[in-house]
């Protein structure tokens, strides 16, 4: 009778945590099922040689902010051709397009992107990357053309991308595309960053980035 009573008393408590379970993956897949209602990202032909997302085509494992509430643990991808953001559906059948004016920021990996409408800071509306979030911010755009041309008689298609870069100074976002624009940008410092910059190497031809935003670093530093 006793071992009856236990084994009653476990099967109610089992019952008890299995339906306090389910109501909380109820209540998770309700909050969430709200990212993943947005239109699907349309597929390309298999004959364009290469792919218009931000350094790969494969999902990367991140996290979002969308209207206000936190989700963590998403699977993200950046089409910089359609300027979208595309979340892939938890059982991997769909590429949703999340609507960008819901959309607070996204982190994929350490990396900060964020949509910046029309009009907005004076910049193009897209999808930026957060490069340096310093006094002088500095954040990179890049967008995809659908280029074709012709080799052996035949036409190839492939995207082609434009890269941006942009300093934030003054309260303002100003575009920067080799040394002598961001030197120009940075002049009450120029002799000092040109220094700098021969010590460290830096070399914006062949690795703008980082040559950018070593200098805005440094920048900072010599004004505090």
């Amino acid at each position: 009778m006793k071992r009856h009573l236990i084994l009653l008393f476990c099967i109610l408590v089992s019952w008890q945590i299995n339906a306090q379970d389910i109501k909380s993956y109820i209540n998770t897949a309700s909050v969430q099922s709200i990212i993943y209602t947005g239109k699907e990202e349309p597929k390309y032909p298999t004959y364009i040689l290469n792919h218009p997302y931000w350094k790969t085509s494969e999902y990367q494992e991140g996290s979002l902010s969308f209207d206000g509430q936190f989700y963590p643990n998403v699977m993200l991808r950046l089409n910089q051709h359609l300027e979208e953001l595309v979340i892939c559906s938890p059982d991997k059948r769909f590429n949703i397009l999340l609507p960008a004016n819901r959309i607070d920021y996204a982190l994929i990996g350490s990396n900060y992107i964020f949509y910046l409408p029309k009009d907005k800071e004076m910049l193009p509306k897209g999808y930026y990357i957060r490069l340096h979030d310093g006094e002088h911010k500095v954040v990179r755009r890049e967008t995809f053309f659908l280029n074709s041309a012709t080799k052996d008689m035949a036409v190839e298609f492939s995207f082609i991308g434009k890269t941006r870069f942009y300093i934030y100074k003054d309260g303002v976002y100003h575009q920067v595309n080799n040394k002598s624009s961001v030197l120009k940008l940075f002049k009450s410092k120029k002799k000092e960053l040109n220094q700098y910059i021969k010590q460290q190497k830096l070399n914006f031809r062949k690795s703008p980035e980082e040559a950018i935003v070593a200098v805005a670093q440094q920048y900072q530093i010599l004004t505090r």
